[in-house]
Parts: structure tokens; sequence; C-alpha cells
């Protein structure tokens, strides 16, 4: 088997620029309720000194309906809504009257 057959069989794609195709491309996925194409999204929970708390994965049918998700993990901590290597929406942190954090 030649390397570029084994790295597709692998990987599920070829050496030459199929990666990068396909990291541009939205991933669709089957939902098992119904058959509905959605998209996967990431929602990180981001810390006030700017550190990664915790990643989400919510895949949902579109931008809109992902970032109405997303605003349900705002929180003490800000989140940042990413589909792929594409920034989709940046949520602050709900503070308090007082200016700290709940």
């Amino acid at each position: 088997m030649q390397r570029e057959q084994l790295h597709t069989l692998l990987f599920g794609f070829s050496q030459s620029g199929e990666a990068d195709r396909l990291l541009a491309e939205p991933r669709l996925r089957l939902s098992t309720l119904g058959q509905v194409s959605v998209t996967h999204y990431r929602a990180y929970q981001i810390r006030p000194d700017g550190r990664i708390k915790s990643g989400i994965d919510l895949d949902c049918s579109d931008d809109k309906a992902a970032i109405a998700a997303a605003k349900r993990l705002v929180g003490e901590y800000a989140v940042e809504l990413w589909q792929d290597c594409r920034m989709v929406a940046q949520l602050e942190a709900v503070v308090n009257g007082a200016g700290s954090r709940k």
C-alpha cells in the first residue's frame, strides 16, 4: 500500500492539500432525531485571566442557534464560541452592580 493510500485510509483525506480544504469547510453531521444537518461548534468558558476553564461541544443548525446556546453558558465566565477555526461570538461574563464577578 502506498503512503498516500495509507494516509487516506487512516485520516480520511490525502496529503495533497485536502486537509486544508476540509478544515475550511463546516463539519456537518446528521442528527439522530429527524436526520437534520447540523454544524459542530465549541464554546469555551474563559477565566478572567484569559485562560480556558472548559470547552463544551455544541451541535446546532446555524450560528444563531449556536449563539443562543452559548448565551446559556455565560455566567461567572466569559464565553467564546467557535466553529472549527472561525470565531463566531465573544460573550462577556455577567458581573453584579459592584463590579465583581458573581
